[in-house]
């Protein structure tokens, strides 16, 4: 999505407020809170963040896989500030479309 390749790299940080029923700023306000959650984590884990994938085993059979990933406060992005750094970029991105219809 990014022109320098920056954004691969990173966390990102969201709920859903499709179905919940709550407001786009109070999700903003708990995705800046998880965020100072997974910081005050990673410091204490020494920029270590454990973070859990998916493995296909064999066909339709998945196994949970703990992997520590090494990575810095900077790399932990909830979704405005990702749609902020996007747009920042000179992509053309719509706040009600950002997740499905970014485009440059």
């Amino acid at each position: 999505m990014s022109k320098s390749g920056k954004l691969s790299s990173r966390i990102y940080l969201t709920l859903s407020d499709r179905s919940t029923g709550i407001t786009t700023s109070v999700v903003e306000r708990i995705e800046q809170n998880l965020k100072k959650d997974v910081i005050r984590e990673l410091h204490r884990m020494d920029g270590k963040l454990l973070l859990h994938d998916e493995m296909e085993t064999e066909p339709g059979t998945f196994e949970i896989v703990p992997q520590w990933e090494q990575i810095t406060d900077e790399d932990i992005l909830t979704p405005r500030e990702v749609f902020d750094m996007v747009a920042k970029e000179g992509y053309k991105v719509e706040p009600t479309a950002c997740s499905t219809q970014c485009r440059h």
